[in-house]
């Protein structure tokens, strides 16, 4: 299955380290749905690419894969 964009109203801030963990976490729903089940690297990439930003690192990164990780827990 070919990835689509998140929808844009899914991002409640133009920077990702701003973003809040409840919209991180409806993001990475939407990715997972679309694409799903997928690696954490695959959905960060995603998420980067939605946001426009070179790379994910330091305490964004970190950011994250905490959201991803409580998803994932849901």
């Amino acid at each position: 299955m070919v990835w689509k964009r998140p929808d844009a109203e899914a991002a409640s801030c133009p920077s990702l380290q701003y973003e809040t963990h409840a919209n991180l976490a409806r993001m990475i729903t939407t990715i997972a749905e679309i694409e799903g089940p997928i690696h954490v690297d695959l959905a960060i990439e995603r998420i980067r690419l939605h946001y426009g930003l070179g790379k994910v690192r330091g305490n964004t990164r970190v950011k994250v894969v905490q959201a991803i990780n409580r998803r994932s827990r849901q």
